[in-house]
């Protein structure tokens, strides 16, 4: 039996090159490659270590189709993968892949060569499901499609511990809601800093919220706190 020679040679570079691009994938040169997006900020609720569960036998209430498109505008899509402002590597709609920078191995390897939109819809609706649960465990059960599609997303991006600790929160239990929008707007910071994604973020929640009805604009209550408040995990209303 003889074996072609120029075929072997040809199997073995392609062997080697396999080989190379294997071990340069998870170098620290492949690393710096990935670039470091200074206004994008994992959703806070795919940071947060404990879940809520739903009760056995409750089904999930869906979100509608208007408020996963607000979701996916405060996200916005990066198809291949990044570093945030804190260093996590992310992709497509707002997606963590880990709790470190990107460096070609673990949770990464499926996006090597980025995300398709279709896989990226599909992780946002995985990864908005804690955000669904917590509001629907929350909340009230009489909210309108809108109200609970906007604090879903609320919930998707400050995460499940600022929400239940919010005021936010309190005034919708009261049914308050002419209150809503500056609980909603005092949400604006993230790393100490007023970011203006996280201005327009509230700004389409709070649309969203009254859908299609006028947005009330009440007189401010005297003393009432209404100071700014950070998104990040632990720093939020209620560790004030």
């Amino acid at each position: 039996m003889t074996f072609d020679t120029s075929k072997r040679g040809h199997l073995i570079r392609n062997l080697a090159l396999l080989v190379f691009a294997l071990a340069f994938a998870g170098s620290p040169a492949f690393a710096d490659q990935v670039e470091t997006l200074k206004d994008k900020f994992a959703p806070g609720i795919l940071l947060e270590g404990t879940k809520d569960v739903l009760p056995q036998g409750v089904k999930l209430r869906p979100v509608f189709q208007k408020g996963i498109d607000v979701t996916k505008k405060g996200e916005g899509w990066v198809a291949k993968r990044y570093n945030d402002a804190a260093g996590y590597c992310t992709i497509g709609y707002g997606h963590l892949l880990k709790k470190s920078k990107c460096d070609g191995t673990g949770n990464e390897v499926e996006f090597l060569n980025g995300i398709s939109l279709k896989r990226g819809e599909e992780l946002l609706i995985e990864d908005m499901r804690s955000a669904q649960i917590t509001v629907q465990l929350a909340a009230p059960q009489d909210l309108t499609d809108g109200e609970y599609a906007s604090l879903v997303d609320f919930t998707f991006n400050v995460g499940g511990a600022n929400f239940k600790g919010s005021t936010l929160l309190k005034v919708v239990k009261q049914k308050q809601f002419d209150r809503v929008p500056e609980q909603f707007n005092r949400w604006t910071k993230a790393g100490g800093k007023e970011i203006a994604g996280l201005k327009n973020r509230r700004a389409a929640e709070i649309k969203l919220f009254f859908d299609g009805k006028p947005i009330p604009r009440p007189a401010p209550i005297p003393g009432e706190d209404l100071s700014p408040l950070d998104i990040d995990i632990g720093k939020g209303e209620a560790a004030k």
